[in-house]
């Protein structure tokens, strides 16, 4: 029977002494649950007391201790090394060459080996490959092909190793992103119509554009403009009264009244009569 990782794990994550099962936890991105790794053993659904480690994956491995209850578990990388908070005083985990050197490290304490699980405190951490299961770059084509882009959180799209695909849809069905793209989907309909409308608007204007250009142009001989000429209106002035020039005589004290009149250009007749009167 092959396996395929569901978990990724991260073995060079701090740890604390005497916290082994918090380690494992933390190895594997879980959420704690049991109380001790005697505790997490014991309600697994998912263990095999033997040493048929599945191939290319790492999994929890567990131990008893006869003075300590609570027991121990570790990390068995495919390698066959194992990852372990055996220090009582490092705060990094040590990391053994093999199951046995890892018993031989606890020595008198009587390290017994219980077995491996396919879980961590009931969170399955690698999955039985099914033919139809998928792998990562099954599930990351998956993502391509619903949503157009590149996956970007692994806590989506790793719960689907291991499935098939129509399970790995339907999960993804339920995720917040789906709904959104959900939606974009119910109102295509009505997006494509308006498509279809522009793209018939634009093929009448291309038909128009070609029906002009195939037609021949006619080029009109130029003609020519003669500048109109405004004839301008002369408007004649009324001619102005002319008041005739009356030369006034020379006064003199010893000049005669009729000396005055006769002095004023008055008709010749009116002269005669004014020279006769007294």
């Amino acid at each position: 029977m092959s396996y395929v990782q569901i978990r990724i794990p991260n073995p060079l994550v701090p740890c604390i002494p005497g916290w082994c099962l918090k380690y494992v936890q933390d190895v594997f991105s879980i959420g704690a649950l049991y109380p001790s790794a005697s505790a997490a053993w014991n309600a697994s659904q998912y263990k095999h007391a033997d040493q048929n480690f599945p191939e290319g994956c790492a999994v929890a491995v567990w131990f008893s201790i006869p003075s300590v209850p609570e027991g121990h578990v570790a990390v068995r990388m495919p390698d066959g090394t194992i990852y372990s908070s055996s220090s009582p005083t490092s705060t990094s985990p040590t990391h053994h060459a093999s199951l046995s050197a890892l018993i031989q490290y606890y020595g008198g304490l009587n390290l017994t080996y219980l077995g491996w699980t396919e879980d961590v405190e009931d969170t399955l951490v690698i999955q039985k490959e099914d033919t139809n299961a998928m792998n990562e770059e099954a599930a990351k084509d998956l993502w391509r092909g619903l949503l157009f882009r590149e996956p970007d959180d692994d806590q989506v799209w790793r719960p689907w190793l291991g499935k098939p695909a129509d399970q790995g849809m339907r999960s993804f069905m339920d995720s917040v992103e789906w709904q959104v793209k959900r939606d974009q989907i119910a109102n295509y309909p009505a997006l494509s119509t308006k498509v279809a409308d522009l793209t018939t608007q634009l093929t009448d204007a291309n038909a128009i554009i070609a029906t002009l250009q195939s037609q021949p142009v006619v080029v009109a001989a130029p003609v020519t403009l003669e500048p109109e000429i405004e004839t301008p209106t002369v408007t004649t002035a009324p001619a102005a009264a002319v008041t005739p020039e009356v030369a006034l005589p020379e006064i003199t004290p010893a000049s005669p009244p009729v000396a005055i009149y006769s002095a004023v250009k008055l008709p010749f007749w009116q002269q005669l009569i004014n020279w006769f009167k007294p």
